[in-house]
């Protein structure tokens, strides 16, 4: 009986240590910035993104701007704009970063995308909103 309880003690401190190295989580959470001082006055504004897994929802000033899907992939997530008067269409609709948070703070990194705005929206860093 002794072992047994130590055993399940044991995968219970493995389990969480798993779950802590695997970092805070991106989804499902809403991530804000507010942008001032971009090149286009279209970008300067309140942003938030929802990241829900397999969706999201971008919103300026909070009206939506832009709705589409993500896949998530370790540090990496691949955005796909869906609908929204601001969404990129066609070879521009979808793009892949990679993302980082600290402690409440998100960061993305480029790796391939050809849309303009969502390019400039993902150079600022987010915070966590709820």
């Amino acid at each position: 009986m002794r072992r047994l309880a130590l055993a399940a003690a044991c995968a219970g401190i493995a389990l969480a240590a798993t779950a802590s190295a695997a970092g805070p989580a991106l989804s499902p959470h809403v991530w804000g910035v507010k942008v001032s001082g971009a090149p286009a006055s279209v970008f300067n504004a309140t942003w938030l993104i929802g990241i829900d897994e397999p969706g999201f929802t971008t919103t300026r000033n909070r009206s939506v701007a832009i709705r589409g899907t993500v896949k998530i992939a370790g540090n990496q997530i691949t955005f796909r704009d869906v609908s929204g008067l601001l969404a990129c269409k066609g070879a521009q609709a979808t793009g892949r970063y990679a993302w980082k948070i600290q402690g409440t703070k998100l960061s993305f990194t480029r790796l391939a995308d050809k849309c303009l705005g969502r390019r400039t929206l993902l150079t600022a860093t987010y915070k966590r909103v709820r």
